[in-house]
């Protein structure tokens, strides 16, 4: 749920209450990420994969923190909760995770295609209008967001191996 001041202000760095929603879905996709990750990183069984997940988990958790000050100065209150997708998805997971007879390959299939989320969601964020102090946060995610997603994509194409 996305809160926000009855002001419409700006600030100096160009940031406003209508840059809340934005934010707050970016800082709500990444803790889903990071939690999807998490989970993920308990399923697998290969070294290098669990090794994969907790880096991509450690850089969803930065990228949540550094949206966090953008929704303040927007005039908003950081969304604090997981969203009811992200939950599904890790469920999903779980059981897709037990179904499969390599489970390694089956996680890596649904953490490239939540990636295909991710990487959507900050394409559509990047077409945006944003003022310089956001846009500059944004970019540099949306190249971390991309390199974690063709690694996954390598690895589900057998681009690479684990």
């Amino acid at each position: 749920m996305t809160t926000t001041t009855n002001t419409s202000s700006t600030t100096p760095t160009g940031i406003s209450s209508a840059h809340v929603g934005l934010l707050n879905d970016l800082l709500q996709l990444n803790r889903d990420s990071a939690e999807g990750f998490a989970k993920a990183k308990e399923l697998a069984t290969s070294p290098k994969l669990k090794t994969l997940l907790d880096g991509a988990r450690v850089e969803r958790t930065s990228a949540a923190r550094a949206l966090e000050p953008l929704v303040r100065a927007a005039g908003g209150e950081p969304e604090k909760d997981l969203s009811v997708s992200g939950s599904l998805h890790r469920t999903w997971m779980k059981v897709r995770e037990k179904l499969s007879p390599d489970g390694d390959k089956a996680l890596i299939m649904e953490v490239e295609r939540a990636e295909d989320e991710m990487k959507e969601a900050y394409q559509q964020a990047m077409q945006q209008s944003l003022p310089s102090a956001i846009k500059t946060v944004i970019d540099v995610q949306a190249r971390q967001v991309f390199a974690v997603h063709d690694a996954f994509s390598d690895l589900k194409h057998g681009r690479t191996s684990l």
